[in-house]
Parts: structure tokens; sequence; C-alpha cells
């Protein structure tokens, strides 16, 4: 696609297909796909490494069916005690020195998780101040906890402290998105 001259691409991981249709977005602004390449393809070039994925099953509570999806989240997975601790269980195995990433999609799932894993740090953007209140008095968040070191909301500085290795195991919301280069990380879990 050309506009006042100049040439616009579209890069995706996902081009057709995408949960969230932005793919949709991509091709109205920069026309069809015109060049696919295979993942095997950008390994081979080393433009990426290969990925092995382990998928493990956690038992989850039972009579959900019928609840509203948001229940159903809450309940069977961030605060799903057994899953949440398969994760901790399999986190503990990974050696100190191997940059990690635990990326969750709220601050609940991210606290309930790091009770389980205190040496992590937490990587958010800060609560309101209601919500503040609410994870305090639940103890999720601990008194003074924005002077604690494991509890960061600074996405830009931590995003550079982790991509510098001087931040080696971060569980986070989703602050830090699209086009991130994490040289070193060696774990990533969802």
């Amino acid at each position: 696609l050309a506009l006042d001259g100049k040439r616009v691409y579209g890069f995706s991981a996902t081009p057709k297909g995408r949960h969230d249709k932005s793919d949709l977005a991509i091709e109205a602004l920069c026309g069809r796909v015109k060049v696919d390449l295979s993942y095997q393809f950008s390994v081979d070039t080393g433009a990426n490494v290969p990925l092995y994925v382990y998928v493990y099953e956690a038992q989850g509570p039972e009579g959900l069916e019928n609840k509203p999806d948001f229940v159903k989240e809450k309940v069977g997975i961030w605060c799903n005690r057994h899953r949440n601790g398969l994760l901790a269980h399999l986190c503990r195995d990974i050696p100190e020195d191997d940059q990690t990433l635990i990326v969750c999609r709220t601050l609940e799932h991210v606290l309930n998780i790091h009770r389980l894993l205190p040496d992590y740090t937490c990587v958010f953007r800060t609560p309101s101040g209601e919500r503040e209140e609410e994870l305090l008095e639940r103890q999720l968040l601990p008194p003074g906890w924005k002077h604690h070191p494991k509890f960061r909301t600074d996405a830009d500085g931590s995003r550079t402290d982790f991509e510098s290795a001087r931040l080696k195991k971060v569980i986070a919301t989703p602050v830090w998105r699209e086009a991130m280069d994490f040289r070193q990380l060696k774990w990533l879990v969802r």
C-alpha cells in the first residue's frame, strides 16, 4: 500500500485467524498477505530460535459450566490452588540463572502466583485506590508494597531491566505486549 508515495508494510506472527480480529486491520491497511514465511523457515534462517512447548493438565473446580466467564476464569485459573501450585512447582525446577517470564492476564493472578514464588518480581500497572485497598485487605498485596523491590509498576524501566537480564524472574500482567525482544529469555510460562 502506498500513502503519499511511501510504502506501508504490515508484519504479523498471525496474519490469519487472530481471535482479536487485528489481522483484519492489517489487511485493511496494507492489503492481502504477499509473503508468508513458516516458523521453520524463520528458525532455519536465524530469525527465530526453536521453541519447545510443554503442556500440563491441571485439575480445576467442578460445577463451573453454567457460571459466567468471569467466574470461570477467577475460580478456574486465577484462584485455582492446584493449577497455581503446579505452575509454581514447575517454575521452582527452572535453574536460577535462566531468565523466566510468567504472563498472567490479571493482577489478582500475578499476586496469587507470587505467594507461591516470592523470589519472582511482579510487574503491573498501579491499581486504582479502591482496587489497591481490596488487594491489601485480601492480603494479596503486602503493606508498603510500593517500596518493596519485588513489586514494580514502572513497566518501561522493568522491561529495560528484563531485556538486560538485571531482572531474571518476573510475573507480569500484560504490561509488555507486542514487539518485545527478550534475547535472554529461556522460559515463558502462560
